[in-house]
Formats: structure tokens, sequence, C-alpha cells
């Protein structure tokens, strides 16, 4: 419904242009050459107006699946076909259209709520709330940037040496950075960056909590593409600042890779 929407308002916007009061200077302005720029002008807004909607959708929509244990939907809101789709976790990095496969079907996969072979899952639970965007649209309207907050709650069943089941609960602070792209006319997100703030027992503060490098020994249907350095500098300690990552995305023209997330 957006290209009905937009070739809508987009009449109606260039209609009141011709309705507007006939003064000798605004016809002028309004007339030819003009006229057209005006309503290329609008168009190009109502564009970018519309991928702010569109991108900020694609944020919520992957953590409502993602909430829920749905793995498998998350991939048709990747631009698997782009050179250059990635997902990077705390851990690593999950590069290519095989690589976000791998993440969420590997790593994620055996908790997929639509799989016959998934565990049980009564009583996970994964809540990572989308605060605060910032979003920036490309001029070119081919890509976007946007960073978000995400506090959060987790809850997950743990398998014990003698069968039963025990479940951990804890608090999760994360940011997000993510790139999108169209491809095939359609808005999709292409870089998809996690930064881990901090993970805490409900019952433990951050403040004492002392972090371990995770991913080191998973198989490789589960492991990432390349692991990154530990601890990454946005993770929260009492021994070091706060730090400006991810950058808030700013005003750009077209795509630079060097300033991707």
């Amino acid at each position: 419904m957006a290209w009905f929407r937009r070739d809508f308002i987009k009449k109606m916007a260039v209609a009141s242009l011709a309705v507007a009061p006939a003064s000798s200077a605004f016809a002028k302005k309004a007339d030819g050459p003009a006229k057209a720029q005006n309503s290329s002008d609008l168009e190009r807004r109502l564009e970018r107006m519309e991928a702010i909607h569109e991108v900020q959708n694609l944020a919520g929509q992957i953590h409502f699946l993602m909430g829920v244990n749905l793995y498998q939907r998350c991939l048709p809101l990747f631009a698997l076909d782009t050179p250059g789709v990635r997902v990077e976790m705390d851990w690593g990095v999950y590069e290519g259209k095989e690589g976000v496969k791998r993440f969420f079907l590997g790593y994620h996969g055996t908790h997929d709520a639509e799989r016959v072979d998934s565990p049980d899952l009564k009583g996970d639970m994964h809540l990572h709330l989308v605060t605060t965007p910032v979003i920036q649209v490309a001029d070119d309207l081919q890509t976007a940037r946007g960073t978000w907050i995400s506090p959060g709650y987790e809850t997950m069943g743990h398998l014990q040496p003698d069968g039963s089941i025990k479940f951990s609960a804890e608090w999760i602070c994360l940011k997000y950075g993510i790139d999108f792209i169209k491809e095939d006319g359609k808005w999709k997100i292409w870089h998809f960056h996690t930064f881990v703030i901090f993970v805490c027992p409900y019952d433990k503060p951050w403040t004492e909590v002392e972090y371990h490098q995770r991913g080191l020994d998973l198989p490789p249907e589960k492991a990432p593409d390349r692991l990154k350095p530990f601890p990454p500098p946005n993770m929260y300690g009492i021994d070091r600042k706060q730090v400006n990552v991810p950058v808030l995305p700013e005003h750009y023209s077209t795509f630079n890779d060097t300033t991707s997330y």
C-alpha cells in the first residue's frame, strides 16, 4: 500500500498547487520547471518519510519474532542477495547469506518454535525493547542507518544432569546499529550489529558481574565466520568509561563502508 499512499499524496500535493491563489508572483513561481521541481522535491521527502517508517518497522519486527523463538521467519527481513549482508554479535560476525542463515538456523535454530525437533520451549522468554530510534536515510534513497537502545530481560531453561530443567532469569541491556538497503525495491536489513552493554542475573547487580568470552567452543553449524576481540569497548565495567558506540547516524548522501555498522 505504500506506493498507493505515496502516489495519492503526490497527486493531492500537485493538485493543491494548481488550485492555490493565482497571484502573479505565485503563478510565476509555480509554472514550468519550478513547479516540476517542487513536485519532485515533495516526492523525495515523502519517500524519505516512508523509508524511516519502514526501517523502524523492520527493527521492531525482528525483535517481535526473536522474542517468541520464530527465528526462521527473521531471514526474509534480511538482504540475503546483497553482498556484505551480516549479523555481528559480541562474540563474532556471521557474514554473507550463508553466515546469516547459520546464525538464525544454526545458532538459534535448535530453539525455533516452528521446528519439529525443537526442545520444549515452555518458560523461555526473550524480550528486547527497541527504544530511542535515531534514523538517517541517504540522499539517494537506497540505504538507511539507525541506532536503538534496547533494555530487556531473558529467561532460559538449562538441562541438568538429572534430566530436569533449571531456569535462569537475566537482565540485558544492548544497543543496536543497523544498516538497511533496498533489495528488489524493498527495504531490508543489511548489517545487524548488536552492542552488548551488560547481562546479569535478575538478583545480582551488573557492577558485580564478571564477563567471559562466548563463542569459543561453538560447533561449526553454530560458529561465526570470525571471532571478535574481547571484551568489546561497549561492554560495561566498573574499570571502564562509557564510550560513544555505536556512533549516531548523521546525514549522508550515499553509502560508505567506512561508516557502516
